[in-house]
């Protein structure tokens, strides 16, 4: 190999290091952007006091909602579920606001999702709900509740937001209805803060 040639074959090298070491800075810069992306609920989440317990849930339009709240219990299933919490979501600007609470009537009704929509309820009652990001509200989707009189006669009470629809009902079979999606949907798992 002749001196040309070992110029040629050394600055080849070089160029390849070069390029190496700026392609691995390249990609280190980037896994360092990625890894330091911080979750819009990372301050929420680390502003809980031991004891308190966070959950995401499925139940907006476009991102998921952090659920918080002071207590969990152990479902039976191995899930640590609620029967109330703070419901925190991104708003139409695309900030984090507090949504507001939701609670159930005990540890027999812990707070459910299925298909996009948070359930909760008590024996003579049943909500169902989800976070509209665009309008910035929680909406009821379906509420169905069963009242007593003195005499104990049972008068029902339903709203749809679908079929625009809020008033007395005849019979109980909406909310007979809601109890059964009830039934098929999930316990929400939350996380204690320890």
């Amino acid at each position: 190999m002749g001196r040309g040639n070992n110029m040629k074959f050394k600055k080849t090298v070089l160029w390849i290091i070069a390029v190496i070491l700026v392609g691995g800075i390249a990609a280190a810069a980037c896994f360092w952007m990625v890894t330091q992306k911080k979750d819009p609920y990372d301050e929420i989440i680390a502003g809980l006091k031991t004891g308190q317990a966070y959950a995401f849930a499925d139940i907006s339009t476009e991102h998921e909602a952090l659920l918080v709240t002071d207590g969990v219990f152990e479902n039976g299933d191995g899930t640590m579920a609620a029967i109330d919490a703070t419901i925190y979501g991104y708003d139409a600007e695309g900030k984090i606001i507090e949504y507001g609470t939701v609670m159930s009537g005990g540890t027999a009704y812990p707070l459910a999702v299925k298909e996009g929509y948070l359930y909760f309820g008590g024996n003579h009652h049943m909500g169902k709900e989800y976070l509209d990001e665009s309008i910035s509200s929680v909406m009821t989707k379906e509420d169905a509740t069963e009242v007593f009189d003195a005499d104990a006669k049972s008068t029902y009470y339903y709203f749809s937001l679908d079929d625009k629809f809020e008033g007395e009902v005849k019979d109980d079979s909406h909310l007979l209805s809601l109890f059964e999606e009830y039934g098929e949907a999930k316990a929400v798992g939350f996380k204690m803060v320890k």
